[in-house]
């Protein structure tokens, strides 16, 4: 069972540097889920003719991607409830770079073919992964916004992919393969993902009380930051239903303790 307490501190949090931090990491991995659901559309006419092969066969990977995808979505779900939001995808990001990184140095069709299958199994599953994680970290008020933004800056990557292949693919007769070079980048997602904190429903869920505990805390540290921060202006943050209002002489923060007790803010 989900603590209440947990889910409606992180749903009356205002937006602040850790939700900016995870928003730039998550499209990051979106960036690259697309950039890398459409290397091959880029790669597949020079394909045809340094490989002498057919339409039916770029047709058939095609297909094996999408298959590869339909079933990285179905899974995705479990996947991140098994091994967390974070740790998922890091997981899932790593797997689609790997395999696009392996398919940059693919000798014929057929196993092109099956590096294609398993880069698309983790594109799939990394939409699920990181919406999951939108979902579970950002306010209910405002999550949809925040995951509208995401997903819009991980589209660019689709023009970003056909700009590289516009400069690479005619240079050289192995041109594309520098394409998928280009969409296995996001293989240094972990280096960055650390910054990323477990998401405390998914803690809650495990029965992670330890983890569970410190990652509140941060989420206390967080708005009590943002809070003194405007407090500075004359503003207090009130905890009871998640916004800011004007002091008129003291400073104050409203917490959410049951007695309704107010806190002086130094600084």
């Amino acid at each position: 069972m989900i603590n209440v307490n947990a889910s409606n501190r992180l749903n009356r949090l205002p937006f602040s540097r850790a939700h900016q931090a995870v928003l730039v990491i998550l499209s990051f991995a979106y960036f690259f889920d697309f950039i890398d659901l459409n290397t091959f559309s880029y790669a597949a006419p020079s394909l045809l003719k340094e490989w002498n092969i057919s339409t039916h066969t770029i047709a058939f990977i095609t297909s094996v991607s999408y298959f590869g995808m339909f079933i990285g979505a179905s899974a995705g779900g479990w996947f991140s409830d098994r091994f967390g939001r974070k740790k998922g995808l890091i997981l899932v990001v790593t797997f689609f770079s790997s395999f696009s990184l392996l398919s940059s140095l693919a000798w014929n069709p057929e196993i092109l073919g099956v590096f294609r299958f398993f880069t698309s199994l983790g594109i799939g599953a990394t939409t699920i992964v990181a919406s999951t994680y939108i979902s579970e970290f950002f306010p209910s008020a405002t999550k949809g916004k925040y995951q509208a933004i995401c997903i819009t800056i991980g589209i660019c990557g689709i023009p970003a992919a056909g700009w590289v292949a516009k400069l690479v693919v005619p240079s050289a007769s192995y041109g594309w393969r520098f394409v998928f070079l280009f969409g296995a980048v996001g293989i240094f997602f972990p280096l960055i993902a650390r910054k990323l904190e477990e998401s405390p429903k998914w803690l809650d869920t495990k029965g992670k009380s330890e983890q569970k505990q410190t990652n509140r805390c941060k989420i206390r540290s967080i708005s009590d930051a943002v809070s003194k921060a405007f407090s500075r202006k004359n503003f207090c943050f009130n905890d009871d239903v998640g916004s800011f209002h004007h002091c008129n002489s003291r400073l104050w923060h409203v917490g959410s303790h049951p007695s309704g007790e107010r806190r002086r803010i130094n600084g």
